[in-house]
């Protein structure tokens, strides 16, 4: 579902500034919520996935990286439940799947750590202190185990 909706996604094209909430990052949001979900409600052993050779695991982590590199920093802060799900997701990711994290490309991780630091820096502009504590542990986790 993941992999289906990301990928169809991101082929609107060009989208109004004012309907780009509506028609693609409310979306986006949904389905980071969706995939936080899964892999820290501990419902399925992932490493099961790679190990019969089921790709779509990686399938639904690659759709998440092209649905968040397809969202530039300003809304990711702009919006709020947006903030929520993918401050969140990232922290289960970096908590439990930091070798998915380890093995992105340079530029990604630096899409993120730019995303965390961006998210701690605009705490005094957003008065919202929700998402200080994902930023902060994804942090930790991404420099004390790489």
């Amino acid at each position: 579902m993941i992999s289906t909706y990301g990928n169809q996604i991101l082929t609107l094209g060009n989208i109004p500034k004012d309907q780009v909430y509506p028609l693609k990052l409310k979306g986006i949001s949904i389905c980071f919520c969706a995939l936080k979900a899964a892999l820290c409600g501990n419902y399925v052993s992932f490493g099961v996935f790679q190990l019969y050779g089921d790709s779509h695991f990686d399938n639904a982590l690659q759709a998440f990286l092209k649905m968040l590199l397809s969202v530039c920093h300003s809304d990711l802060l702009s919006y709020r439940k947006l903030s929520l799900s993918y401050y969140s997701l990232l922290e289960c990711l970096t908590q439990d799947h930091m070798n998915f994290i380890a093995s992105l490309k340079p530029h990604v991780v630096i899409y993120i750590l730019t995303s965390l630091s961006e998210g701690i820096n605009a705490l005094g502009e957003l008065h919202e202190k929700m998402f200080l504590h994902e930023c902060w542990s994804c942090r930790y986790q991404i420099i004390c185990t790489s």
